[in-house]
């Protein structure tokens, strides 16, 4: 996963510079998706006339690079437990202790897991195993459904 879009974000920012090929496939991982696909030309036509949505798409282009980065840098730097910390950290509430994650996380797959931490759904599975001995997560019939944003902060800084 290079990143996540929510609602009214945006996708395809670098391909209206260049014109070139998407770079990503996408994947929705809710269970419905309305996705609204505006022709190169017609953006191009609205740009001419509002030149500050260039230098927008600019801004959300040059974020998504930083990101891409981070991740990259994180890829080749954190080991397993402190990538798999990593990815499920924006999950996690900001309320002390063990509590409900996010209900997005509800969707994620153990693979989805995997992908975005760099590795295979074995390593993740032990990984996640390692963070619940940890009490960084619960799970509850295989789902992680709780998550310690304090010890998962933890872990990351430790491992990095």
């Amino acid at each position: 996963i290079l990143y996540e879009i929510f609602p009214y974000e945006l996708f395809g920012v670098a391909e209206y510079f260049d014109r070139g090929f998407k770079m990503a496939r996408i994947a929705v991982f809710s269970k419905s998706a309305h996705v609204l696909k505006i022709p190169w030309d017609v953006v191009s036509r609205i740009a001419e006339r509002y030149p500050q949505l260039t230098i927008a798409l600019g801004i959300v282009m040059a974020q998504r690079i930083r990101l891409l980065a981070d991740a990259l840098a994180v890829q080749g730097s954190l080991p397993i437990l402190g990538r798999i910390a990593r990815v499920l950290l924006p999950y996690a509430m900001p309320e002390r202790g063990l509590v409900p994650a996010s209900a997005a996380l509800s969707t994620i797959t153990q693979s989805q897991i995997a992908a975005a931490g760099g590795t295979v759904k074995e390593v993740a599975a032990r990984a996640i195993a390692e963070l619940e001995s940890r009490n960084a997560l619960q799970r509850e019939h295989g789902h992680i459904r709780y998550l310690d944003r304090e010890v998962l902060l933890e872990l990351i800084q430790d491992v990095s």
